[in-house]
């Protein structure tokens, strides 16, 4: 390697450290998996093993909604009354929501 290249690999650890204190600030597993996948995905360019930096990837990814919880959204019931013959009633005032014009 290069020595600008090394400078340049020094520098990448430097930032990912500062990201990872800053993620340990908040205490949140989600954040860190985020920072951890975003670096990983920005390497993807100049990597020559891009199959192992894909999975590290999806990893973080996954782990990333393993650690937050799936909100829960209610939901509403419609109630339609059905026909015998399967045909839904229209309500009364209901007008189209196009016409053709021939």
């Amino acid at each position: 390697m290069t020595s600008t290249a090394l400078k340049i690999e020094q520098i990448e650890q430097i930032e990912r450290f500062e990201q990872i204190e800053q993620v340990a600030e908040t205490n949140r597993t989600g954040e860190y998996h985020s920072v951890l996948a975003m670096e990983a995905a920005r390497k993807m360019r100049r990597t020559q093993k891009k199959r192992e930096t894909g999975q590290t990837v999806c990893h973080h990814l996954k782990m990333m909604l393993a650690s937050e919880p799936v909100p829960v959204c209610p939901v509403s019931e419609l109630k339609v009354t059905v026909n015998p013959n399967g045909h839904t009633p229209r309500p009364l005032h209901s007008e189209p929501q196009f016409t053709l014009g021939l």
